[in-house]
Formats: structure tokens, sequence, C-alpha cells
């Protein structure tokens, strides 16, 4: 068995596994050859396109992006200080939903919790390309805004995660016309929304 993967972004590696597998094989030998992705998801990030954290930065300072809405990750461990700083003075609105305390939280104008993989569900995309689902093995231990004080009067404005969710669903549904409670809508087949 050959692991090789991504993480370290040399294209080469990724061959050099291919063709030691190769060898072992043309040899008689039974090789396998497993990749690895850097992340959880990365795969299914991957299936949205080729655009990438300095496509996101291009476009802030272009001028196209006035809000920058990050979910669990701190950009400052995806780019260097500089570059990161030069975006996030370049935009006016900083909304990053973490479970974890990072320089991005402390830089965001509004926090919103979320909660480890351990403590939600969901699907992602696996290193195989398969969908995986996981689920929630123990409650969500605390929230993120207890140490985040100044975030706290911001946040209040989505105080129930679920009304929240429900809020952003209406918000969605009618931005692509789905919504039936909004005038000259139309419903999608088999939704249902909520008021």
């Amino acid at each position: 068995m050959i692991v090789a993967g991504a993480s370290g972004g040399d294209e080469a590696a990724i061959h050099a596994a291919a063709n030691v597998a190769w060898a072992l094989c043309r040899s008689g030998h039974d090789a396998r050859l497993c990749f690895t992705v850097p992340e959880c998801n990365s795969l299914g990030l991957a299936f949205f396109g080729e655009r990438n954290l300095d496509d996101a930065f291009k476009a802030v300072h272009d001028g196209q992006v006035d809000t920058l809405i990050v979910l669990e990750n701190d950009l400052y461990r995806r780019d260097t200080a500089e570059a990161v700083d030069g975006a996030l003075r370049s935009i006016k609105h900083l909304v990053v939903i973490d479970h974890s305390s990072s320089a991005t939280t402390a830089a965001a104008e509004i926090l919103l919790p979320g909660t480890t993989f351990a403590e939600s569900q969901g699907t992602l995309v696996n290193n195989e390309g398969r969908a995986q689902r996981f689920f929630e093995v123990m409650p969500a231990a605390g929230d993120i805004l207890t140490r985040h004080p100044n975030k706290l009067a911001l946040a209040a404005r989505y105080p129930a995660r679920d009304r929240s969710r429900a809020q952003m669903a209406r918000y969605r549904c009618r931005d692509r016309g789905l919504c039936p409670r909004h005038p000259g809508t139309r419903a999608h087949p088999g939704s249902r929304t909520h008021g």
C-alpha cells in the first residue's frame, strides 16, 4: 500500500507515488495506492471549482466584495499575515462562524458560534469522492462567544440557532425565487418554507 497526498502541494510527489505503484504492479506485486486530501471535505470543496483564497483576496482588492464570511477557518493559517491583513483592511464587514478562537475570530465584526465535528452532524465528501455522513457524538461544550465578550452585542441579533437557520433559508429561498410567501415568486416542487 502506497499512501500519498496533496497536502504539500507537490505534483511531482503524486506522480512519484503513482510511478512506484505502477512499477510494483508490472513486477507482479499487488500494489495499492491511496491518495489522501489535506482536510475533511477538501475534495468536496474542489468539486465547486478551481477558486482559491488568492482569487477571493483578489476579488476583495478589486472592490467586488465588501463583506467576507469565513466558516470555521483561520485565514492566518492559510496565507501570510500581510496578505490577510491587506484583505481585511479592504472589506467593510467580516463575519466569522467558528468554534475555536483564532486571529480571524478576533478580527470579526460579527462572530457566530459553530460546533466541532464531534458536536454536529452532516455530510462531507471523503478522499474517495464518496458522500460520508457524520453524527454528533457529544453535546456542544461551550460557546465561542464567552471567549469573545466584545462580540456578544453583535451576536445577540442571532439569539437562537434554529431561528437563524430558518431565517437564512427564507432569504436563500426568496433570493432564488422559490418562496410562495413572497409576491412574484414560485414555489420549488417539494420544498417547504417556514414563516
